[in-house]
């Protein structure tokens, strides 16, 4: 008894050993490969170009693994097609940005050689409308915007020849808001739109003229500066840059104006300006000018000139450069900065804060001035 009971427990390790040194891969019969075709419609039935399809396995395939397997673009009848394995799929439709469709994520979408098709088609209420500038003209190439409160709906759309249009996807409360083309003069505008039913609408980007000049330091106009106007009650704006004469041209309704001056990147030196509120009740000119206190002098390393040096003015409180300047060969340095304000000056290497050769942690603009900046010597 006890030989034999010696015998059976022996058999049973062996069989225990062959079983776990066995694979327990279940044996993979390859996937056939399928040709799919399909087409993306529009709401109305009309295919849409340009719509972006990607595939993504939702589950890993011996040899494949998982994740992106294929991707294709509609052609200008809204058709695509594309090779991919018989498996379950992650399909997301992307439309063209300026489309006025919203992007879509369809979950486990089964590919089969006896279903090689896949069709997609919008759904929802049309919204269509006019973006219009002074005098009525069509707004070519501004910007408009639509969401819903709870978020799960955004989208834009850029104008051509004033045209725009979504699908949004439900009834409700939308926010919408339009914008001109950048640097176009022409005010933003946000408003609220209850959607029951298709609807069309004209939305209208005007204001009061709104004209001056922008002059720089030294009292010469200046071209290509941003003026930015921001209301004081609420989110209307408009931007304009500079023409070659310094003029510029903003359209604002009326009320309570900040502006604000951007130097281009030619004049990085100059430390934007913010003017003080601006009534604006009809149409008006304000005169504008970058002047300030200047500062310069010559960064110099053990006594020479410094060239490639960047001075940096950084206004108290903040981290970023509010104006800057890249030493010539000669080391000399210029900066026009806001007078009455505390400044940190920081000298290094443009492009960077990796290595700081001089620092000095408060300047108060007063007088126009000039100084040497010395740097220190390198460990």
């Amino acid at each position: 008894m006890g030989a034999a009971r010696h015998a059976n427990d022996w058999v049973l390790a062996l069989l225990l050993v062959a079983i776990s040194s066995c694979s327990t891969e279940v044996p993979f019969k390859p996937t056939a490969l399928v040709h799919v075709t399909g087409m993306v419609r529009d709401r109305d039935g009309a295919g849409i170009p340009g719509v972006r399809i990607d595939a993504d396995l939702t589950s890993a395939l011996p040899a494949y693994g998982r994740g992106g397997a294929g991707q294709a673009i509609t052609d200008s009848a809204g058709m695509f097609a594309f090779d991919l394995l018989e498996a379950w799929y992650q399909f997301t439709i992307y439309p063209p940005d300026t489309s006025g469709y919203d992007f879509i994520r369809l979950d486990q979408v089964r590919i089969r050689k006896d279903t090689p098709t896949f069709e997609y088609r919008y759904s929802g209420i049309r919204i269509r409308g006019m973006l219009l500038g002074p005098g009525a003209v069509p707004v070519d190439g501004g910007f408009v915007f639509i969401g819903d409160d709870e978020g799960t709906y955004a989208s834009f759309f850029r104008s051509h020849q004033g045209i725009f249009s979504f699908l949004a996807p439900h009834a409700g409360l939308y926010y919408m808001g339009a914008q001109g083309p950048n640097a176009s003069g022409l005010p933003s505008k946000d408003f609220r739109l209850n959607v029951v039913a298709d609807t069309m609408l004209t939305v209208s980007l005007d204001g009061f003229p709104v004209t001056g000049t922008v002059r720089g330091p030294t009292g010469a106009p200046m071209e290509s500066v941003l003026v930015a106007a921001a209301s004081t009650t609420d989110q209307t704006g408009a931007g304009s840059l500079t023409a070659v004469d310094g003029s510029y041209r903003v359209y604002l309704p009326q009320g309570g104006y900040r502006f604000r001056l951007y130097p281009p990147p030619t004049s990085s030196y100059i430390v934007p300006v913010q003017t003080t509120p601006v009534s604006v009740m009809g149409p008006t000119s304000h005169d504008f000018d970058l002047d300030g206190t200047m500062w310069s002098g010559t960064v110099r390393d053990q006594g020479q000139p410094a060239a490639g040096m960047e001075v940096d003015a950084i206004e108290a409180g903040g981290y970023y450069p509010s104006a800057k300047y890249t030493t010539g060969l000669d080391g000399s340095y210029r900066l026009v900065v806001t007078p009455g304000r505390d400044y940190a000056l920081r000298v290094g290497p443009p492009g960077g804060y990796s290595t700081t050769r001089a620092f000095i942690p408060s300047v108060i603009a007063g007088a126009d001035s000039t100084f040497d900046i010395p740097l220190d010597p390198l460990p």
